[in-house]
């Protein structure tokens, strides 16, 4: 697990090995975490995440978040973290089982509050309306309401005696200010007669000025403008008098305290968490911090009206105490911390623009340019290949490679390679794999296959004595740093598409590379596999009419003509679902110009159309393009990321229906003549920038451009009439697949090796 400063490391390993929190009553469960990105919700997030590293307590946690953006470079979002991306004021967008729920949703900013006070009351009241609603729903087994020492309001300033749940002073419920404070008294009032009336496990946690080593240093907070002054330098500067007086709590004391109440506290009641030893003056706390950094504290004066009257919270935390637990950090403590978190953030922001200053590499298509201290230093890449081009060729060795060697073992170079090991013929078999792509699952490589890194020196030794090439994408790379073929060698390009829809290199127009680039890569082509008439037309204008076209459909799919029974209990096995279960794939394709977000798809709104229309339980499984970094998928037990499954077509032969948009996979998938809808926003778009060689009304494909349309193409679907268009697309097309292009390519490697 990654930490963003040394303070956030030791504040979560703290936590993780608390003696006050029992992981082991956890395991196995399912926790909601509101407010995931906040001080609150992003330390318990990656206290989880720690715990389920150090004693695999296998907890899966859903964050409900509102920037996704923010939530994935605080995360990076591993497998067991679920983001649900929404507005607390909305209902929950979650389908499946919730053990647990802590909900941290709120806003802290007291300029927020004046100047935004309804906003401040809905996001409190309604956003825990929405989360008891959804907890009852949901049947969880104890849920804790992070709340404020703000409920006490403004109490008897003269009186020696710390703060009970139970003593409450006065809030002028007129002042705009009090928005805040009077939110959270209701909220609280509202999950006492959730506990009372529905016997909902609900506890409140009324937490004190909460301090964290990792605080944001944008954070407008009193006890953060401290800490920023400190750490720039500078006097601190008080607003008011400094008569408040409150209690403070570091982070880790908090989330103890917090998880000691999901776990142990009594339903219906709160529990102040707080520090005693804290308690100061915000002056006292000023001078403290002067006094241990060797700064002056001054008093401006400002017309500021977001700070209430002087008010004394002492806060007692004997209720939780009895609960097993207790503080530990005090005031000084806290802020060697933040200070300690301030000057780490610090160091990682200048650190790369001075080391930019002194040392830069870029890559400028064949020439690496190197940059030290203002001077360049070109490289060409193409001389790279010099010390191997002279290497003899070994006539038995085969170099195969898929999408820019990710994805693993994967399309057309595969089912070759696994018809040379069927045959057992004795060729040296390479596979050039990305090894920085985090979704290969080296298990799936026969043993007889021989891995290199995809961007090494080696692979480009391995290419310079192969006799046979195989791949289904350009050789840019290679090309670029110098990759020749030899005239005894052979290459033959299997491509990745099918049926042609999108236009490719300049058949589209758009030159993504240049000319002499592509055309270089043509020149280096011996064959290509095409599976129509439609097909073999687009190889002679993308590749210049370089290379013999073997009309014999696609290597990769020969497996929709053989018995493929145990590929859907393989596919089903390995993500543990049920055979009583139909299951839809959702394997949409790469915009190299996106306009917009294309990825709208309502998955749980689709997913509940599919089980009323059949009648069972449907599970969407999702497969990213190998270019794609993420989609925004709603955290479920319905839906399952298979992006880390390197066979597309075995996928393909698992489901039961198949959503794309502009993928070639779909007609590969038609061969099945299972049902595929289409769900594109953009088809205008996409046919400007990229374009289409025939219209894509003209498949058999159901088109949705937007979720209501996929619906009602859902609902009026007819399998007879959709078979029967596949039937006549493929016929009109010249389908050329007979599940026999495999064998036809050992054929003639045979031939070329001898």
């Amino acid at each position: 697990m990654e930490f963003r400063t040394k303070a956030e490391e030791l504040d979560i390993k703290e936590v993780v090995n608390s003696e006050f929190i029992n992981w082991d009553f956890f395991k196995n469960s399912v926790i909601l975490i509101t407010g995931g990105t906040g001080l609150i919700g992003s330390h318990i997030i990656k206290s989880i995440l720690y715990a389920n590293e150090t004693y695999e307590t296998n907890i899966k946690i859903i964050a409900l978040v509102r920037n996704k953006k923010k939530a994935e470079s605080i995360f990076n979002c591993p497998k067991e973290l679920k983001l649900i991306v929404q507005n607390i004021e909305e209902s929950v967008k979650y389908r499946d089982k919730v053990d647990y729920i802590i909900h941290a949703a709120s806003n802290t900013s007291s300029e927020s509050f004046v100047k935004y006070p309804v906003e401040t009351l809905d996001t409190i009241l309604h956003g825990t309306k929405n989360i008891l609603e959804f907890a009852r729903k949901k049947k969880i087994k104890s849920l804790v309401y992070i709340s404020s020492m703000e409920v006490y309001g403004i109490c008897d300033f003269e009186s020696e005696e710390p703060l009970q749940e139970s003593d409450y002073g006065y809030i002028d419920i007129l002042n705009p200010r009090s928005s805040y404070p009077e939110g959270k008294r209701t909220a609280e009032t509202m999950c006492a007669a959730y506990a009372k009336e529905y016997n909902l496990p609900v506890k409140t946690a009324r937490l004190v000025q909460t301090i964290g080593g990792n605080t944001d240093s944008n954070d407008k907070r009193v006890f953060a403008q401290f800490a920023r002054s400190v750490a720039e330098k500078k006097d601190i500067v008080l607003h008011t008098e400094g008569k408040t007086i409150r209690s403070y709590c570091y982070i880790t004391d908090a989330i103890t305290g917090i998880f000691t109440i999901l776990e142990r506290g009594t339903n219906g009641e709160a529990y102040n968490i707080s520090n005693k030893n804290t308690t100061c003056s915000i002056k006292e706390m000023a001078e403290i911090l002067a006094e241990k950094y060797h700064v002056s504290v001054k008093y401006e004066k400002t017309d500021n009206n977001c700070y209430l009257p002087p008010t004394k919270l002492n806060i007692d935390s004997k209720k939780l105490e009895d609960l097993n637990w207790r503080a530990k950090y005090g005031i000084e403590e806290m802020y060697s911390r933040i200070m300690d978190g301030f000057k780490t953030k610090k160091e990682s922001v200048n650190k790369e623009p001075f080391i930019q200053k002194i040392f830069s590499v870029k890559n400028d298509k064949t020439k690496k340019i190197i940059t030290i201290l203002g001077y360049h230093i070109v490289l060409d890449m193409t001389k790279y290949f010099e010390k191997y081009k002279n290497l003899p060729v070994n006539k038995n060795k085969i170099v195969l490679s898929s999408t820019k060697g990710k994805r693993g073992y994967n399309c057309n170079p595969k089912y070759i390679a696994e018809e040379i090991i069927r045959q057992k013929l004795l060729y040296e078999l390479v596979w050039l794999v990305n090894k920085n792509d985090k979704n290969i699952n080296y298990k799936e490589f026969p043993k007889q296959i021989k891995l290199v890194e995809f961007r090494s020196k080696q692979a480009l030794k391995e290419l310079a004595t192969a006799k046979i090439w195989i791949d289904n994408q350009a050789k840019r790379y290679h090309v670029q740093h110098g990759l020749e073929k030899k005239p005894e060698q052979v290459y033959i390009q299997t491509w990745h598409g099918a049926m042609g829809i999108k236009k490719i290199g300049d058949v589209s127009g758009i030159y993504m590379y240049d000319r002499a680039t592509l055309q270089k890569e043509a020149s280096l082509v011996d064959y290509l596999t095409s599976n129509s008439a439609l097909e073999t037309g687009i190889y002679k204008m993308r590749f210049w009419n370089h290379g013999k076209i073997l009309e014999i459909g696609h290597p990769r799919n020969d497996i929709f003509f053989h018995n493929t029974t145990g590929i859907r209990e393989k596919v089903y096995n390995t993500f543990g679902i049920s055979n009583d279960v139909k299951t839809i794939l959702y394997a949409p394709t790469f915009r190299n110009f996106p306009k917009g977000n294309p990825y709208t798809l309502d998955y749980l709104r689709i997913i509940e159309e599919f089980e009323k229309i059949y009648k069972c339980r449907i599970i969407l499984l999702t497969r990213l393009h190998h270019e794609m970094k993420h989609l925004d998928i709603p955290a479920s037990d319905n839906i399952i990321d298979v992006t880390r499954y390197g066979d597309m077509q075995e996928l393909m032969l698992a489901v039961d229906f198949m959503i794309s948009d502009y993928s070639g996979g779909m007609f590969d998938f038609m061969l099945s003549e299972k049902p595929c809808f289409i769900y594109a926003t953009d088809i205008e778009e996409y046919s400007k920038t990229q374009g289409f060689v025939f219209p894509l009304e003209s498949t058999p494909f159901p088109i949705g451009e937007n979720n209501d349309e996929f619906i009602k193409n859902l609902r009026e679907f007819d399998y007879e009439s959709y078979k029967v268009k596949v039937r006549q697309f493929l016929k009109e097309r010249h389908c050329y697949e007979t599940g026999q292009a495999s064998k036809k390519v050992v054929e003639l490697i045979k031939e070329i090796c001898g």
